[in-house]
């Protein structure tokens, strides 16, 4: 029986990874993507109140998850 010590150089891990970063980014995924909803449901006098229109908003919901 052979034993194969895993190392940076063969394993199925990227050099660099950082799952904290990983997690940190799905976060913040989440939390655009919350944001956006939330803008998507105000009422066209709170929008205008935050300078936005209806068309700004429906740009943003349209925009992808990750952008």
């Amino acid at each position: 029986m052979h034993h194969v010590a895993i190392t940076a150089q063969n394993s199925a891990i990227p050099r660099g990874f950082s799952l904290t970063a990983v997690l940190k980014r799905a976060l913040s995924i989440v939390e655009v993507a919350r944001q956006r909803r939330a803008l998507g449901l105000l009422e066209d006098d709170r929008l205008a109140d935050l300078g936005l229109s209806r068309a700004d908003v429906r740009a943003e919901l349209q925009k992808p998850f990750w952008g």
